[in-house]
């Protein structure tokens, strides 16, 4: 009973060591991001996306193209670099760690996202208010 009592001692503080490491790790955003957007078939014609990502269409060709984006993080500002530009925009940023959100103004836009997956090298990222989603992938 007693050696039951002076493990639960010491386990308690260890599970609330980890349980703070881990709930930090969620969101640790900081640092360079390759972050492409998900498509949605909305209907037989037609496609959705976020709007965050740059398209090109091709009326000759019938075609659009979607590129990516580069965003990144240091503790409250986000730069986002269009793929293949050297200059970046910056941008201040909220996030916000116990909910998993990040809210950021680009290009006249309100954006707020919610992460739904997060691990060492991904995050996928949903937009709250169309849903649409980001797939981030950690530059080493």
């Amino acid at each position: 009973m007693k050696t039951k009592f002076i493990q639960s001692i010491f386990l308690i503080p260890l599970i609330i060591l980890f349980g703070s490491i881990y709930s930090y790790a969620q969101l640790n955003l900081t640092g360079k991001w390759t972050v492409h957007c998900a498509l949605e078939r909305a209907d037989k014609a037609s496609i959705n996306f976020c709007r965050i990502c740059p398209a090109k269409i091709d009326s000759s060709t019938s075609s659009m193209t979607i590129n990516g984006l580069i965003f990144s993080f240091n503790k409250n500002s986000l730069t986002i670099t269009k793929e293949n530009e050297k200059d970046g925009v910056d941008v201040k940023c909220k996030i916000e760690n116990d909910e998993q959100t990040i809210e950021f103004k680009y290009d006249g836009y309100e954006y707020e996202f919610t992460a739904l997956m997060v691990d060492n090298e991904n995050y996928i990222l949903k937009q709250k208010k169309s849903g649409s989603l980001l797939l981030l992938t950690k530059e080493k």
